[in-house]
């Protein structure tokens, strides 16, 4: 077994303490959710439907379908779509 130090703020400390909170069963469970959800995320439908997408997005770029705009001429053109809603 290791052992973490951790740091937090007195203020954030003092109010786990009022509200009872077990500091360290907590991370233990926070260090299992990252750990066990970024493995199942990645046998998921939800990971599946998100590659999809971004596939897709990519197929598009790649085809000229869509077109990207720097990032400073899509604020520009933005601008111009906002002055044309008014």
């Amino acid at each position: 077994m290791q052992t973490i130090h951790f740091q937090v703020e007195d203020n954030l400390y003092d109010e786990m303490i009022k509200k009872g909170i077990n500091i360290q069963d907590e991370l233990k469970l926070a260090f299992n959710k990252i750990l066990y959800n970024k493995e199942s995320y990645l046998s998921s439908q939800n990971f599946q439907d998100d590659k999809a997408y971004f596939q897709n997005a990519l197929e598009e770029i790649e085809s000229g379908k869509v077109r990207l705009v720097p990032f400073d001429d899509g604020f520009d053109e933005l601008d111009a779509f906002i002055d044309n809603v008014k």
